[in-house]
């Protein structure tokens, strides 16, 4: 059984500092903190996405609170369409790093299929010939995940 590894989540303050957020509470605390911001700023109106077997319902309490579930979908797929210079330059940035990663890839495959030298003299007998393609048995990487794992640890290395 293959045991996968992922980071501890990050704790409130830098849950607050990773994603730039005013406010971070922990999901059983989230309602009440809802609730008084509500309470505090009556005129403000709660945006929801609409509860569809895409997204989960909404709990009860939730239902309450909330008032409007029209304009958040389409708010995020313009949202989604819209990018700024910095977010250009973060997928350009991205696109780099993941173009020099499949070369890597690559790289190592091309090795392992030109590596090997058959040896014969057409009798039997030892004799350097000239290089061989190899087999996809026979290559450096021989598993997907071998070529993944190489992939990410470049990626990583790159930023």
């Amino acid at each position: 059984m293959e045991v996968l590894w992922s980071p501890a989540p990050p704790n409130l303050q830098q849950a607050r500092e990773l994603f730039d957020a005013t406010h971070v509470v922990f999901t059983k605390d989230f309602t009440n903190k809802l609730r008084t911001v509500l309470e505090e700023n009556p005129s403000h109106c709660i945006h929801t996405l609409p509860s569809s077997p895409q997204f989960p319902a909404h709990s009860k309490e939730i239902q309450r609170i909330a008032t409007e579930t029209r304009y958040l979908l389409t708010a995020i797929h313009q949202a989604r369409l819209t990018k700024d210079e910095y977010e250009i330059s973060l997928i350009r940035k991205a696109n780099h790093i993941s173009s020099r990663a499949h070369e890597v890839v690559m790289r190592l495959l091309g090795q392992g299929v030109k590596d090997k030298t058959i040896y014969t003299n057409g009798t039997g007998g030892a004799a350097k010939n000239k290089s061989a393609l190899l087999m996809p048995s026979e290559w450096r990487i021989t598993k997907e995940a071998e070529a993944e794992a190489v992939f990410v640890a470049t990626c990583r290395r790159e930023g």
